[in-house]
């Protein structure tokens, strides 16, 4: 707990902030964002702290060639058929 002091130092700083908040009260609106802002970031990082990234763990796939030889035979006939519908010339619908 904190002892203060000097009571009329506080009572004079807290009724000088209350005046500057009434003549403004846009500050009021900056002040509440600004503290939201910090406690967003100390939540932000209790939870990083508290929760850290996983480990991704290191894993050998292997690729069988029967089934690297179907996908690649299929790209190449996917790419054989692109070009075979860019080159063929369709009638315009529109005449």
């Amino acid at each position: 707990m904190i002892i203060l002091s000097n009571n009329k130092t506080v009572k004079k700083a807290s009724e000088a902030l209350a005046e500057l908040l009434k003549k403004h009260p846009a500050w009021l609106l900056l002040l509440l964002i600004g503290l939201l802002t910090v406690y967003l970031f100390i939540l932000f990082g209790l939870y990083a702290l508290k929760n850290p990234d996983p480990q991704v763990e290191q894993t050998n796939n292997k690729i069988e060639l029967e089934v690297y030889q179907k996908v690649l035979e299929r790209l190449k006939n996917r790419e054989a058929k692109i070009q075979q519908a860019k080159e063929a010339s369709y009638p315009d619908i529109f005449r």
